[in-house]
């Protein structure tokens, strides 16, 4: 099955503006928080806005990616389904077997090398503070591999969330791709033989269901599915088209998509420009909290952006452009491996620049923030060089590991289902 290359487009800025904000969001806050909050006189710049906010929803972006990751994987399911749909059975199988190790296998070897990077005592800063109750440097290796151990056997963990991020706190998203992964697999395989508008009305009560009950991550994941049945059936989407009306919808849709997805994860209630959202949630929200509340919003805001995308050509081809397909192709090395790059020389670098403009220790981000001008100095200096060495690690991770891990994945698969036909033919054979 072709990819979407507009989807791995999208998905390519989506990991590089994660990367770019994590790297810089513990010194400047400032672009994170809402415009109008308290204190006012740092909290009035024109970057606070949508839709520039958009550049720093780093948060809200693992919600788009929910639903990309919902999209991609149905489609190439449901395009056999239409097109083949004898072997339909046979490729849910190799999906369902497939996934855990796609997924796992670069994590275990981010996980492999963040802890002979920690052992090493490359690590800086607090991190490396935070971690010394469990592993130290140059101490005991046994106890960093039982650490790896336990660190893959959480990621592993779909039924309840051990939200075990180690040392890699961006791989807090990979149990939840795997669930997400899953229901969209059981999803199809129930509604293979079912009516295709039977199949729109099921997924529509699921998708307002699980709305309902702020479970972001698998209404992601369900409308991920459903823009990808409505994209396979060129009948369906005119209706598609016809239901949401003209460019009226089309810009509400853009503007709310745009609005919800700006809305910002820094303050512990909602800023006074996103006030009318706590009198829309529904009660049941308050049980899970602020950062549930914002995160379904947000996740509704990646829906009504991914389906504007959808509809747009014009958007399309310009996800589709050569640099912005690049940038998809490396997405998943620079999501994974972004944050070693930066715990490992980020620190000496920034505090570098800041000694040649400064002629004194770095001070900490909050009274370097005085002295603005050299901290914004520093901190672009040093993210230039940090975003270089990121795409470098990425690029020879997709021409080195990932072809690699690939293999291993679909040779996995193939010798799982070699043996278990080899003991369907011993069966066979006794029972003769």
């Amino acid at each position: 099955m072709s990819r979407v290359k507009w989807v791995d487009g999208l998905r390519g800025i989506a990991s590089f503006v994660v990367a770019f904000n994590h790297y810089f969001c513990g010194e400047i806050p400032m672009p994170f928080r809402t415009y109008g909050t308290e204190p006012p006189e740092e909290n009035r710049r024109l970057i606070q806005l949508p839709p520039i906010k958009f550049l720093w929803s780093m948060k809200a972006m693992v919600l788009l990616f929910m639903v990309m990751s919902g999209y991609s994987s149905a489609r190439s399911l449901l395009e056999t389904r239409e097109r083949r749909p004898d072997q339909l059975a046979d490729r849910l199988r190799s999906s369902i077997c497939r996934r855990p190790f796609r997924l796992l296998l670069p994590v275990f070897a981010l996980a492999v090398s963040s802890q002979v990077a920690f052992y090493c005592d490359l690590f800086k800063g607090a991190l490396a503070e935070d971690f010394a109750t469990w592993v130290q440097p140059w101490a005991s290796p046994w106890r960093h591999l039982l650490y790896i151990c336990g660190y893959m056997a959480d990621n592993l963990h779909i039924i309840e969330f051990q939200w075990n991020r180690g040392m890699n706190a961006q791989t807090w998203t990979i149990p939840f791709d795997l669930r997400g992964s899953y229901i969209i697999y059981f999803v199809i395989f129930v509604q293979a033989a079912w009516k295709p508008r039977m199949r729109f009305y099921s997924l529509g009560i699921m998708v307002l269901y699980f709305l309902r009950y702020g479970r972001w991550d698998i209404f992601c994941f369900l409308a991920g599915l459903g823009l990808a049945e409505i994209s396979i059936d060129h009948d369906r989407t005119r209706d598609y088209r016809r239901f949401l009306g003209g460019s009226i919808s089309y810009v509400l849709r853009l503007a709310v998509g745009v609005y919800l997805f700006s809305l910002s994860g820094e303050e512990d209630k909602y800023p006074a420009d996103y006030r009318s959202l706590g009198l829309l949630q529904p009660q049941i929200w308050s049980r899970w909290g602020w950062v549930d509340a914002r995160q379904t919003w947000n996740a509704v805001g990646a829906v009504l952006l991914f389906s504007v995308l959808m509809q747009s050509s014009r958007a399309q081809r310009v996800l589709s452009m050569r640099v912005f397909q690049h940038l998809g192709r490396l997405s998943l090395p620079i999501y994974l491996w972004h944050l070693l790059v930066y715990q490992v020389i980020r620190r000496p670098l920034r505090d570098r620049v800041w000694w040649s403009l400064e002629n004194r220790p770095y001070p900490g981000h909050l009274k370097a923030a005085e002295r603005f001008n050299s901290l914004l100095t520093a901190v672009v200096v040093s993210g230039a060089i940090c975003g270089t060495v990121v795409l470098l690690v990425a690029e020879l991770y997709a021409r080195f590991m990932d072809p690699h891990f690939v293999r291993m994945t679909r040779n996995i698969d193939t010798w799982i289902n070699q043996k278990e036909a080899a003991n369907m033919n011993a069966e066979c054979r006794k029972d003769i």
